[in-house]
């Protein structure tokens, strides 16, 4: 009789599971966009636990209703701007020869 994990078929959860679940990625997900979807995780789960906006609160010294406007704002661009990517363009013009 073998455990249940050591059932065969196993390889294929991973797949499943960032199918199933939002923000746990792909096998194309960026390094940036993984640590925005940890970021935004956590202050969802600040703005959650209510014992926690009001520590955060209380070390502001702030209203709860602002910590969690300041969350907010925050979830919009957690990890700041994102990098701009280089250009494909060349810096310097050609030169033709005649």
């Amino acid at each position: 009789m073998t455990g249940r994990g050591e059932e065969g078929g196993g390889e294929g959860q991973p797949e499943h599971l960032q199918s199933k679940y939002i923000g746990t990625g792909h096998a194309d997900t960026t390094k940036r966009e993984w640590l925005v979807n940890q970021h935004r995780d956590s202050y969802c789960s600040f703005m959650g636990h209510f014992d926690l906006l009001n520590y955060f609160a209380i070390a502001e010294k702030e209203s709860k209703a602002r910590v969690r406007f300041n969350l907010m704002e925050k979830m919009l661009q957690p990890c700041g701007p994102p990098a701009d990517k280089p250009s494909r363009r060349r810096t310097e013009t050609p030169r033709y020869h005649r």
